[in-house]
């Protein structure tokens, strides 16, 4: 009896295993078709860096970037712009022309002609940037976007802009055999392009990274040839058969946008200034018992941010919470948003406890010791002692084509200074004593 009921019970379970398997075969298939559509949804990046915005289109703020040969996972399309997934399911937005895709492309490339009069191609969709080259009546451009009165074109590889005014686009979005032409050999172009310094004292270096050696120092309005292009870097002949890189966010393509500078900013309301809050995420600067280096360098910044917002200044903070930042992007920041003044700020220590204390001011170049002298004279008032003005080898401005300075407000292994750093009072103190140091320099 006791073997019949084992035999029963177990019976079932035979007929069970079969739902079972073809559970199994379903999931596996499942899987299979989701790894098949997830491949279909991935995007390669074509240009050098692409920006990942925040919403589908230009004027939406950029969140991050991304290099050249990225792989993106699509997840949905609007308006020419795909919503992609990055690293820690970060979503954000990229230009569909600006990635492999062959059906995309192919549905939305359309053809610009030039009319009426020869058009300046520009860097950016205004009238006070930087003119990349000209196109002359009858010319065509393969067209991106179109915002506002501005038109996106493809110019020599890259991507830029021309005043919808001088171009007419074609209905029918055929691509003539020029434009083709132009698609597959627009790198070939840059081979006749020259480049234009913008300032003295630019480095010529020896690969396409800002940590390779120096080879020299261009001068304002020299000019190069072009011999190759490379991540945003330029390979360019300079002389006797040798060959240099040079960063392109450090010249213009155009002798005639060297002419065409922002005006002279006469005083702060009007000036663009980028602060640095030194240090990270998982870089903590100096470190004191109960707080880091990266803390107290991030709360003065806020604090000086909201003193020059307060008189119209255009603010760009290097970061606005604990993450880490590259020095290199630091940089490109500055450069990016053409700043007026570059203002790192820190907090310093050195191997032997006690041995400095208070406040010093650092400049590398020449142009930039007047505004370091200008801030320092009023860090002298602050509460803590002053040591005065420095040249100081840092990357943040030794790399830095725009007017900057960087200050240490104190040092955290020095017992006295210890006590006022991380108190409110002393950083708005700070914090006010530069804001009175730029004003004064850009009422000069």
């Amino acid at each position: 009896m006791l073997g019949n009921r084992q035999a029963k019970t177990n019976q079932p379970l035979k007929f069970l295993s079969y739902p079972i398997i073809f559970l199994l075969i379903f999931i596996f298939m499942l899987g299979v078709t989701t790894y098949a559509l997830a491949n279909e949804n991935v995007v390669k990046v074509e240009a050098n860096v692409l920006n990942v915005r925040l919403g589908p289109g230009l004027s939406h703020e950029i969140m991050t970037q991304v290099n050249e040969g990225r792989e993106l996972e699509v997840i949905a399309e609007e308006n020419e712009w795909y919503k992609i997934r990055l690293a820690g399911d970060e979503i954000g937005w990229v230009a569909s022309w600006l990635v492999d895709n062959t059906e995309i492309m192919a549905a939305t490339n359309k053809v610009g002609v030039i009319i009426n009069t020869e058009a300046n191609i520009r860097q950016e969709p205004s009238t006070e940037a930087s003119i990349l080259g000209k196109a002359g009546v009858g010319d065509e451009l393969i067209v991106l976007y179109q915002e506002s009165n501005w038109i996106q074109v493809r110019y020599l590889g890259k991507v830029a802009w021309v005043h919808s005014s001088l171009i007419d686009i074609q209905k029918d979005g055929a691509l003539t055999s020029k434009a083709n032409a132009q698609i597959q050999d627009e790198t070939s172009e840059t081979d006749l392009s020259e480049v234009f310094i913008k300032t003295n004292g630019t480095n010529i270096r020896s690969e396409p990274t800002i940590d390779s050696p120096v080879l020299k120092k261009a001068r304002a309005q020299e000019v190069y040839s072009i011999v190759s292009e490379e991540n945003n870097w330029f390979k360019i002949d300079i002389g006797n058969g040798e060959m240099g890189w040079i960063a392109s966010w450090v010249v213009n393509l155009s002798s005639e946008s060297l002419d065409t500078e922002k005006p002279q900013v006469t005083s702060l309301a009007e000036a663009t200034i980028v602060i640095d809050a030194g240090h990270g995420g998982h870089d903590p600067g100096a470190v004191a018992e109960t707080f880091n280096e990266k803390d107290i360098t991030l709360s003065t910044a806020l604090l000086l941010a909201n003193k020059l917002k307060s008189l119209g200044t255009n603010v760009i903070l290097t970061r606005d919470a604990d993450k880490y930042i590259t020095l290199n992007d630091r940089v490109y920041l500055g450069h990016l948003k053409k700043a007026d003044a570059f203002i790192s700020i820190h907090y310093d220590a050195l191997e032997t406890e006690n041995l400095m204390s208070g406040t010093t001011s650092y400049y590398y170049s020449e142009q930039e010791e007047v505004l370091a002298q200008t801030i320092n004279s009023e860090l002298e008032k602050g509460l803590l002692p002053n040591n005065g003005v420095r040249k100081g080898n840092y990357f943040v401005l030794r790399e830095n084509q725009q007017p900057s300075v960087l200050v240490e407000l104190g040092y955290l292994n020095n017992d006295y200074d210890l006590t006022v750093v991380n108190t409110l009072s002393y950083q708005q103190n700070a914090a006010n004593n530069i804001y009175q140091g730029l004003y004064n320099y850009f009422s000069q």
